[in-house]
Formats: C-alpha cells, structure tokens, sequence
C-alpha cells in the first residue's frame, strides 16, 4: 500500500488523473476509513469529468469532516457540474460560512447566481472571491464594458485548480 501511496502521491503532483483514479480505488478498498484517500480520489473523479463519482467521493470524506470548508467547496464544484446548482449553492454556503475568505467557494457560488439570473448577487460573490484572493483581478475574463469570454465551468474549474487550487474566475473592474 505504500508504493501505491507514493506512486499516488507523483501522479497527482504530475496532474495525470486518469492514472491516479485507479490507485486510488485500490487505496481506498484497503482503507475505506482515510479520508484522505476518499478526497484524493474526488478530485481525480472530477478531472476525469466523472462528476458523479466524485460526489459520492466527497460524501464519504464529509462524514468525517463535515466542516472542512474546502471539502464542501470540492463538493460543490461536482454537484455544480450536474448541475444540482441549489445543492452546491448549500455548500458553498457553508463553506463559506466556515471560511469567507475561500475565493473559490465565493466565486463558485457567483457562478451558480449568474447561471440562475441572479446578476447583483452574482457579482457580490465574485468582488468577494476577488477580495479574498487579489491575484485573481490580474487573470480576469472580465473586460472594461462588462462582456465576457468565459470557458466552460468545468474549465473555469480546472484551469484555477492548476493555477491557485483556490478560486475558479475573477472579476476586473
């Protein structure tokens, strides 16, 4: 288990997720109680676009840790990419509640505003985002007439997973 761990441990460093995933399913047979192992293995779900998997992933991690904010976050982002937006939306409440100053949740929770119309409470969430992280001003997809060129949320997710693991976009005023 230990060269699996290690072996694990490089191809997540190296972002080579779909190699990982099956490590980790492995790791997580012969230690079902590691949340680690659990959380590990969401976020290779997730950037394999198994979305599903992932919640259920995190679900077993969040038993033990109900109030990790960034664990609430992770399990946002994949319900968000089922598009349970007002079951992410609860979590990114909560994380945020736990921590204000996680960006990602803030700007994740902006996306799901913007997503159901909601564009004051949308902005809200991504000035906080930018507040709490303010790097994220200089990478905006934002430009000075308020239109906008944004990928995928799935890629807005990935790309700021591999950037900063801490935010998915960013509002420039």
């Amino acid at each position: 288990a230990y060269n699996a761990y290690t072996r694990a441990v490089e191809l997540q460093l190296e972002e080579r997720y779909a190699e990982l995933v099956p490590i980790m399913e492995r790791l997580v047979e012969l230690s079902p109680e590691s949340d680690d192992f659990h959380t590990t293995l969401g976020v290779a779900y997730l950037e394999t676009g198994r979305a599903a998997d992932s919640e259920k992933a995190f679900a077993a991690s969040l038993r033990n840790a109900p109030d990790n904010p960034r664990l609430l976050w992770r399990m946002a982002d994949a319900l968000y990419r089922q598009n349970k937006l007002d079951q992410a939306a609860a979590h990114l409440e909560a994380a945020i509640q736990l921590d204000p100053n996680l960006a990602a949740a803030s700007a994740l929770l902006g996306d799901i505003f913007e997503k159901n119309g909601q564009l004051p409470q949308a902005i809200e969430h991504y000035k906080k985002a930018v507040a709490a992280e303010p790097d994220l001003a200089r990478t905006s997809a934002w430009t000075t007439s308020g239109s906008r060129a944004l990928p995928p949320a799935a890629t807005r997710s990935r790309a700021a997973t591999k950037s900063a693991r801490s935010s998915t976009r960013s509002l420039r005023r």
